[in-house]
């Protein structure tokens, strides 16, 4: 069960939790405009947190760029979105991440499965 071919149980939390986050690293392969094939329904999707930038859904119903990692462009993340960007109007800059900010995600994994 699992595996590969299937959610992993990402269904259930997708079909069953109030609100979901989901946090990727934003790629062409990752972020894609159509799929053959859903494992998981997006319907309860409110944010993407990507390492380019962070993603909200409008009302709309779309996920449009809010802000930006620092250092990054509206072009670098349109490049990469497999889709037809939506951008809101006051995009923001994201403050970099720190150590501070990494060090309790490395306790929660030490042995990096996840990061």
């Amino acid at each position: 069960m699992g595996g590969a071919d299937g959610s992993g149980g990402g269904n259930d939390v997708a079909s069953t939790a109030d609100d979901v986050v989901v946090v990727t690293t934003l790629t062409g392969r990752r972020i894609v405009d159509h799929l053959d094939y859903i494992t998981s329904p997006g319907d309860r999707v409110s944010t993407l947190a990507t390492d380019l930038g962070l993603f909200a859904k409008g009302a709309d119903g779309r996920l449009a760029l809010v802000a930006l990692a620092d250092g990054v462009t509206v072009d670098e993340v349109r490049a990469v979105c497999g889709w037809e960007l939506a951008v809101t109007d006051d995009v923001a800059v994201l403050e970099p991440v720190t150590l501070t900010d990494v060090e309790p995600l490395r306790r929660w994994d030490p042995r990096g499965f996840f990061l």
